[in-house]
């Protein structure tokens, strides 16, 4: 969770110049930062899936969840999210972040019995 987010919050000024540089470059090594991009998204979707399978072993997870699929959109949420830090829409506070997203994820946003309004 906080790791996550703390090391897409540090990255924020890393893409910013990455997205200059790609700017003025030529075709070629645009498709190659294309092509590495796409292997570290499937790396960090294989990654998502496993966790979520190990929590399905261990009862923490529905094992009827369609890991592949919500650990596209976990990942699409955590890029959308340091997007959003990255653009100064959101401030770069890990835990805060962290919270936030390991919140929703978990409990929804919907009122249950026993919340607090």
């Amino acid at each position: 969770g906080a790791g996550v987010c703390q090391a897409y919050g540090e990255a924020a000024s890393v893409a910013q110049a990455v997205v200059a540089v790609c700017t003025g470059v030529g075709s070629e090594t645009r498709d190659r930062f294309v092509a590495m991009a796409s292997d570290l998204c499937a790396q960090f979707n294989g990654l998502m899936t496993d966790l979520l399978e190990d929590g399905k072993g261990r009862g923490q997870v529905r094992p009827d969840l369609d890991s592949p699929i919500a650990a596209a959109a976990i990942v699409a949420l955590l890029d959308a999210m340091y997007l959003q830090v990255a653009f100064g829409q959101v401030e770069n506070d890990p835990a805060r972040l962290a919270t936030a997203i390991v919140d929703l994820l978990g409990r929804g946003y919907r009122v249950t019995e026993g919340d607090t309004p």
